[in-house]
């Protein structure tokens, strides 16, 4: 399509964000209808890259809609009014070589392209049709039903998702953190287009959206673009979820049967949100327990004592939650002694500390990973417009992460690992052959955790 003309008074302001540890600008102008555009440009790459993402996830539903966020993300896909066919709405993006997709979180719904830059434009007006102009027709929202049915289905065939989900239902009891993301297919199939109709009207809408866009495009074409294709919409401003809750006191163990070859086994506990002053330290810990081949678990699960293939850790940080996990598949007659062996590891730095030597490989370890993820330009750009959607304050630059990063000690590893990891904030989920062992059943399994972690 050809380029939209700039206009000559530019109806918005540009916010220039720079930091010595990226490397290149971000721009940001927020629009007259309220939507934020970030944008990357990159005058010698050869393609563009676009998100549009909206501050709506599953934690946003109420217990009856369940998934319907997931399912708006699909049905998006079905047809609009220009492109009235799933076809019609993919081949302006894949009829040269581009890619579109979408993802739904917890808390983020994003729609997402990738094309190259002569074709900028159709990459545009595709995400904003999409969202401001969808047919959501009764027979496809059926249609859509069931395949999404069959993708939980699928899910339930795999035991890390099995483990997954029912970790997470475990630390946030009751409450739409702890659901699966797709729903039930009990809540999917109740959905109706007046459910969607009312969802989209209350949070699809530019106030409660952001456009990121990195590569081989001026800030100013892309604010021209977002203007024209976002003109006429208005409306759907969210609002606020849910908070999380305390976890109950725990330890909680639940163990689902499956007829596997193995048992794969999680071990959470809750942390704290984004931002809180011990995220830092926690993830000095997660690089330290199973981030990685260098990290404790894995030299001493996997390396010395052969009882894994995979073992890992893993941390997540929302808006007022947080969470770490410990991850592992084993043999059913290994379980007792894998998880014995990761209680000692996290008991001997709660305990004892990290060594200083161990301090100075994670956090270069997490500050390495750090610099390399903004490699990604829309890594870059996701930094500051994810916070301009969140209303958060103030701004965090990368170089203000790695600071607080730098300053993280050995005792701060100690206190983390000692303050989340007991067992009143921990929950075990073991999904396998579970039945056929009677130490690993829940009850036992709960007092050995309170005899490993107390």
């Amino acid at each position: 399509m050809p380029t939209i003309p700039l206009p000559s008074e530019p109806s918005h302001t540009v916010t220039y964000y720079r930091d010595e540890h990226i490397g290149y600008t971000i721009c940001h102008s927020r629009l007259p209808n309220g939507l934020h555009v970030v944008s990357v440009p990159l005058p010698d790459r050869l393609s563009v890259m676009a998100v549009l993402s909206l501050a709506v996830g599953s934690r946003y539903e109420e217990d009856a809609q369940a998934g319907i966020s997931h399912m708006i993300e699909h049905l998006l896909f079905k047809g609009t009014t220009r492109h009235p066919t799933p076809r019609d709405v993919v081949m302006p993006i894949e009829g040269v070589g581009g890619v579109l997709n979408a993802h739904t979180t917890r808390e983020m719904t994003n729609y997402w392209g990738h094309v190259p830059f002569q074709h900028a434009g159709r990459l545009f007006e595709t995400l904003f049709d999409m969202v401001t102009h969808p047919l959501l027709r009764v027979e496809d929202i059926e249609q859509e039903k069931a395949i999404i049915i069959e993708e939980i289905n699928a899910s339930l065939d795999m035991p890390d998702e099995v483990a997954g989900t029912t970790t997470m239902a475990l630390l946030h009891p009751g409450h739409p953190l702890g659901r699966d993301i797709a729903g039930t297919p009990e809540t999917v199939r109740a959905l109706t287009r007046e459910d969607v109709l009312a969802f989209m009207q209350t949070f699809y809408g530019p106030q409660n959206a952001m456009l990121a866009v990195a590569g081989r495009i001026e800030h100013e074409q892309a604010v021209a673009w977002a203007q024209t294709f976002s003109a006429a919409w208005h409306g759907g401003a969210g609002r606020t979820p849910l908070p999380a809750q305390p976890l109950p006191p725990g330890p909680h163990v639940r163990c689902v049967s499956r007829a596997t070859e193995q048992v794969h086994l999680v071990l959470g506990v809750r942390t704290v949100p984004e931002r809180h002053p011990d995220q830092y330290p926690l993830l000095l810990l997660n690089a330290l327990l199973g981030d990685g081949m260098a990290s404790r678990l894995f030299v001493q699960v996997r390396e010395t004592l052969g009882l894994a293939y995979h073992i890992g850790s893993y941390v997540s940080f929302g808006t007022d939650f947080g969470e770490m996990t410990i991850e592992a598949g084993v043999d059913v007659s290994n379980v007792l002694r894998a998880l014995e062996a990761i209680a000692c590891e996290v008991r001997q730095i709660a305990t004892d500390g990290p060594t200083e030597e161990e301090v100075t490989f994670a956090r270069e370890y997490v500050m390495g990973r750090l610099l390399l993820s903004l490699e990604s330009e829309m890594r870059a750009a996701g930094w500051y417009a994810t916070q301009l959607l969140r209303g958060v304050t103030p701004m965090l630059s990368p170089t203000d992460v790695l600071q607080a990063l730098a300053a993280v000690r050995a005792e701060d590893i100690q206190r983390v690992a000692h303050t989340y990891f007991t067992p009143p904030n921990m929950v075990a989920v073991l999904v396998g052959p579970v039945h056929t062992q009677r130490d690993i059943a829940p009850q036992a399994l709960e007092e050995r955790l309170r005899a490993w972690f107390g």
